[in-house]
Protein backbone atom coordinates (compact mmCIF):
# COMPACT_ATOMS: atom_id res chain seq x y z
CA UNK A 1 0.00 0.00 0.00
CA UNK A 2 3.25 2.37 0.94
CA UNK A 3 4.17 1.80 -2.66
CA UNK A 4 1.15 2.64 -4.16
CA UNK A 5 0.90 6.22 -2.32
CA UNK A 6 4.32 6.41 -3.26
CA UNK A 7 3.60 6.07 -7.00
CA UNK A 8 0.02 8.29 -6.71
CA UNK A 9 2.22 11.40 -5.56
CA UNK A 10 4.68 11.16 -7.89
CA UNK A 11 2.06 10.77 -10.44
CA UNK A 12 0.67 14.51 -8.91
CA UNK A 13 4.10 15.86 -8.33
CA UNK A 14 4.79 15.32 -12.67
CA UNK A 15 1.10 16.80 -13.42
CA UNK A 16 2.04 19.80 -11.50
CA UNK A 17 -0.47 19.34 -9.13
CA UNK A 18 1.45 18.60 -6.00
CA UNK A 19 0.57 22.30 -4.15
CA UNK A 20 -3.24 21.83 -4.91
CA UNK A 21 -2.47 18.05 -3.07
CA UNK A 22 -1.25 19.42 -0.65
CA UNK A 23 -3.17 22.37 0.05
CA UNK A 24 -6.48 19.92 -0.12
CA UNK A 25 -4.75 17.74 2.48
CA UNK A 26 -4.49 20.86 5.05
CA UNK A 27 -7.96 21.02 4.89
CA UNK A 28 -8.39 17.66 5.20
CA UNK A 29 -6.16 17.45 8.13
CA UNK A 30 -7.28 20.93 9.86
CA UNK A 31 -8.58 19.18 12.85
CA UNK A 32 -5.44 16.90 13.49
CA UNK A 33 -3.35 19.24 13.27
CA UNK A 34 -4.63 22.20 15.19
CA UNK A 35 -5.92 20.28 18.07
CA UNK A 36 -9.30 19.30 19.57
CA UNK A 37 -9.89 22.90 21.12
CA UNK A 38 -9.69 25.22 18.00
CA UNK A 39 -10.88 21.89 16.07
CA UNK A 40 -14.22 21.88 18.37
CA UNK A 41 -14.62 25.64 17.44
CA UNK A 42 -13.91 25.84 13.93
CA UNK A 43 -14.33 24.37 10.12
CA UNK A 44 -11.55 24.21 7.39
CA UNK A 45 -13.31 24.78 4.04
CA UNK A 46 -11.17 25.60 1.53
CA UNK A 47 -7.52 26.49 0.37
CA UNK A 48 -6.66 28.28 -2.47
CA UNK A 49 -3.26 29.94 -3.47
CA UNK A 50 -2.00 29.29 0.06
CA UNK A 51 -4.75 31.06 1.81
CA UNK A 52 -7.01 28.70 3.74
CA UNK A 53 -10.26 29.48 4.58
CA UNK A 54 -11.82 28.44 7.84
CA UNK A 55 -14.94 29.40 9.44
CA UNK A 56 -15.65 29.97 13.18
CA UNK A 57 -18.70 30.47 15.16
CA UNK A 58 -18.62 34.39 16.14
CA UNK A 59 -16.49 37.00 16.11
CA UNK A 60 -15.64 36.43 19.51
CA UNK A 61 -14.03 33.61 18.72
CA UNK A 62 -12.47 35.04 15.18
CA UNK A 63 -10.98 37.45 17.14
CA UNK A 64 -9.03 34.92 19.41
CA UNK A 65 -7.93 32.84 16.67
CA UNK A 66 -6.37 36.01 14.31
CA UNK A 67 -4.44 36.58 17.46
CA UNK A 68 -3.19 32.67 17.05
CA UNK A 69 -2.79 32.89 13.35
CA UNK A 70 0.85 32.92 12.96
CA UNK A 71 1.42 29.99 14.98
CA UNK A 72 -1.35 28.10 13.73
CA UNK A 73 0.50 28.43 10.61
CA UNK A 74 3.52 27.94 11.72
CA UNK A 75 1.89 24.79 13.03
CA UNK A 76 0.46 23.51 9.78
CA UNK A 77 3.73 24.16 7.21
CA UNK A 78 5.58 22.59 9.91
CA UNK A 79 3.63 19.31 9.66
CA UNK A 80 4.26 19.38 6.43
CA UNK A 81 7.97 19.88 6.24
CA UNK A 82 7.46 23.06 3.99
CA UNK A 83 5.63 25.83 3.11
CA UNK A 84 2.10 25.46 2.34
CA UNK A 85 -0.14 27.77 3.86
CA UNK A 86 0.81 31.38 4.05
CA UNK A 87 -2.39 32.91 5.74
CA UNK A 88 -5.91 32.15 6.91
CA UNK A 89 -9.14 33.93 6.53
CA UNK A 90 -11.46 32.98 9.43
CA UNK A 91 -14.71 33.90 8.56
CA UNK A 92 -17.78 34.41 11.20
CA UNK A 93 -20.74 31.79 10.84
CA UNK A 94 -23.44 30.10 12.90
CA UNK A 95 -22.91 26.62 13.52
CA UNK A 96 -26.05 24.28 12.56
CA UNK A 97 -26.66 22.35 15.77
CA UNK A 98 -27.16 18.62 15.24
CA UNK A 99 -30.35 16.74 15.15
Amino acid sequence: MENLKNILYEIIKKKGLERLFLEHRAVKLWNKIVGKPIADKTDAVDCDDGVLKVFCPDPVWRNELVFLKKDIIKKINKYFGREIIKDIRFVAYRRRENG
